[in-house]
């Protein structure tokens, strides 16, 4: 898997966010390869689908069984404890889902917009241009002008003085740590 061995090659770590319905034979086993490189795992959803459109109730049903299909892939289980809803949208129903799930809502201030640019020079400018203490940055694992940009991407940000860490052992260096349903955007809370 391309981007765990570049994240290995570096010794750092990140965090994946995963669709519960992309799970299946052909890539389940990736899941228990992430846990094995201390990465970590949070649910990115059932499906794509816009948590918007749920009511709460539904949203922790659906955000449950994705967390209880990751953790069946998973040796001794794995509990997720972070979220990321599709598109960034949220709501009282998505936090208020995520919350009743046990799940903290993680945002970004870094968008590489990776999926739209498909290049490795603009990914890495957003990155420079935009990185601060504390930052999340968003990507997405499945571009290959993403892993491209890591090989720049990874040595800049720890020449700079970052340490690349997932979103709990950022979140929980705070005080009052990470907290289900509260939405996170870096090492700040936004709601």
């Amino acid at each position: 898997v391309p981007v765990l061995e570049k994240l290995e090659q570096y010794h750092v770590k990140a965090t994946f966010f995963v669709l519960g319905s992309a799970i299946n034979d052909k890539n389940g086993y990736m899941l228990q390869m992430m846990v094995d490189g201390g990465h970590e795992i949070g649910v990115h959803g059932l499906n794509h689908n816009k948590m918007t459109q749920f009511s709460a109730a539904k949203n922790t049903e659906r955000l449950l069984a994705t967390c209880e299909e990751i953790s069946g892939w998973i040796e001794g289980g794995y509990q997720p404890r972070t979220m990321r809803p599709p598109g960034g949208q949220r709501s009282g129903r998505v936090t208020l889902g995520a919350k009743d799930a046990g799940l903290a809502v993680i945002l970004w201030d870094v968008d590489t917009r990776d999926w739209e640019s498909q290049n490795a020079k603009k990914i890495m400018e957003v990155v420079k241009k935009r990185t601060k203490n504390g930052s999340i940055i968003l990507c997405h694992d499945h571009h290959k002008p993403t892993l491209d940009a890591l090989d720049e991407m990874i040595p800049w940000l720890l020449e700079q003085g970052y340490e690349l860490v997932t979103v709990s052992e950022l979140l929980d260096s705070q005080p009052e740590g990470m907290q289900p349903g509260v939405v996170y955007t870096c090492k700040t809370i936004v709601e």
